[in-house]
Order: C-alpha cells, then structure tokens, then sequence
C-alpha cells in the first residue's frame, strides 16, 4: 500500500441517473485525509463523504442483509 499524498480521481463506467432521469457519470476524487467527494461529470457542485461513514455504512448495511438473510432461514425451519 502507498500512502496517499494526492488526490485521485476516477470516473465510474456507467452513468447512474441520481440527480436527474437522464443518467450520468458520476466522478470520484479519494483526498488525503481520507475524504471521498462526489460531484457529476461536467458538474460543479460536490459532496463530501469521509471514509469513516462511507465505511460504517457499509458495515450496518451488510449485517442488517445478513441479519434479514438470518431471519427468512428461520421462518421455513
């Protein structure tokens, strides 16, 4: 692992429609400091995510599908 000194930008493959109907590309920028900012591609205005919640959410997110998962094999024992 390296340790991050400068922004890193990539753009996601396929166009997601969040803000609008019509989809587009969304751009990702990983800042020292551990902070993900989104924004649209072509776009201005950003959103800022630290990696602490993006990360938190995940884990909740995972044991909440596996909890659920949990449940429904219970209920045909």
């Amino acid at each position: 692992m390296t340790t991050l000194n400068n922004p890193v930008r990539r753009r996601t493959r396929d166009a997601y429609p969040v803000l609008r109907p019509k989809p587009d590309k969304i751009v990702i920028t990983l800042f020292p400091g551990d902070v993900l900012v989104f924004r649209k591609e072509r776009g201005r205005q950003e959103w800022y995510l630290p990696i602490a919640v993006a990360f938190r959410a995940a884990v909740h997110r995972k044991a909440a599908h596996e909890a659920s998962a949990r449940k429904k094999g219970a209920c045909h024992v």
